[in-house]
């Protein structure tokens, strides 16, 4: 489980970027402890799965993820 949820927290932030991974982390784990309290602690390790799910459909490279050129 924690190397999934590095996983996750990498994906998050970028995974190009270690400030990126760093701040993905963060983010990760202040939005376990928020679900925890507020939802239910059942539904904890779920909610980072959902996180990985909607990162990579909206924004695939993540927070800290460049941009890729695209040439013609």
């Amino acid at each position: 489980m924690l190397g999934l949820k590095g996983f996750v927290a990498a994906t998050l932030g970028g995974l190009g970027s270690g400030v990126g991974a760093v701040a993905g982390g963060i983010a990760l784990g202040l939005m376990e402890s928020l679900t925890a309290g507020y939802v239910s602690s059942a539904y904890k390790d779920a909610a980072a799965f959902v996180v990985v799910l909607l990162i990579l459909v909206v924004r695939p490279r993540g927070m800290f993820g460049a941009a890729t050129a695209t040439r013609v």
